[in-house]
């Protein structure tokens, strides 16, 4: 939750500054923090792509070939298999690239807000 809103405000910020002044290394400060957002949104995606990957597989294994006792087992990691380890933010939802497009869009939506406000104020 952390990492997730300080990158956006990071971002905002630095667009603001990117529009309102002459400093470069905003750009690199902005550029490092859409990374940063990116990669856990990505780290995310490729979570639940896994996870739905690995449910095929069980979900595919021919369970009525193995012991019983095996056949417990193949029950017990069904069970677990159904209820996957994801990312999440806590408001917002999980962590993947359609969260990650939604908070750019609400980034860009505080931003115009801002540069709004800026207008009526000059």
């Amino acid at each position: 939750v952390v990492q997730v809103g300080s990158c956006s405000i990071s971002i905002m910020f630095n667009l603001f500054l990117a529009l309102t002044t002459d400093w470069y290394a905003t750009y690199s400060f902005m550029f490092i923090s859409w990374f940063q957002l990116f990669v856990f949104s990505l780290l995310g995606t490729v979570m639940q792509v896994m996870n739905d990957r690995l449910l095929g597989y069980i979900w595919n294994l021919p369970w009525y070939m193995l012991p019983s006792d095996e056949q417990l087992r193949y029950k017990f990691m069904l069970g677990r298999s159904q209820l996957p380890a994801e990312m999440v933010i806590r408001s917002v939802g999980p962590l993947n690239m359609e969260t990650f497009t939604d908070i750019m869009q609400k980034i860009y939506s505080a931003f115009a807000m801002m540069y709004s406000f800026l207008a009526d104020l000059n």
